[in-house]
């Protein structure tokens, strides 16, 4: 189970292009992003690009529950918009969701994958090499994706 979170969590994720702050209100993340350049009202997601940066954010109880980042790989014919994040980005989306609190690495699943949580346990962040997208959310939506993934693993077994 190690290394089938994050890897379902990223395959789960990774068909969204990917910026706003987890916490952020729709408004919110108008103001600081410009306007969605998508949406998906079933799924509560919302898309946005800035800088070079897709941006899809979910929203529960109005606020942004996760946010998933990466280059815009729909506008970007250059070899950068197909790399990951570096580090430096990484960092500064990090810090600009995770308040006051320190990010700390929690599990290396693989040697591509690395999972951080703040300290204060309310922010979860997952970035896949192989995929260059930076996942960070909320410990409400990090467990309940857990918890559903986990049933879903057991529910592909049932019967063998």
């Amino acid at each position: 189970m190690k290394r089938t979170l994050p890897a379902l969590l990223l395959s789960a994720l990774l068909t969204i292009p990917s910026h706003g702050r987890v916490g952020e209100t729709l408004e919110e993340c108008r103001a600081r992003y410009g306007q969605e350049t998508g949406k998906d009202d079933e799924k509560k997601l919302v898309h946005f690009l800035k800088s070079g940066l897709t941006v899809a954010a979910t929203f529960e109880n109005d606020r942004v529950a996760w946010l998933l980042i990466q280059n815009d790989r729909a506008g970007g014919v250059a070899w950068s918009a197909w790399a990951g994040l570096a580090d430096d980005q990484i960092d500064a989306l990090q810090k600009a969701n995770g308040g006051t609190s320190k990010w700390r690495i929690i599990g290396k699943p693989d040697p591509l994958t690395t999972i951080w949580r703040t300290d204060d346990k309310t922010r979860y962040a997952l970035y896949s090499v192989t995929g260059g997208a930076l996942i960070i959310s909320n410990s409400e939506w990090w467990e309940k994706a857990k918890k559903q993934l986990e049933a879903e693993r057991k529910k592909q077994v049932e019967g063998f």
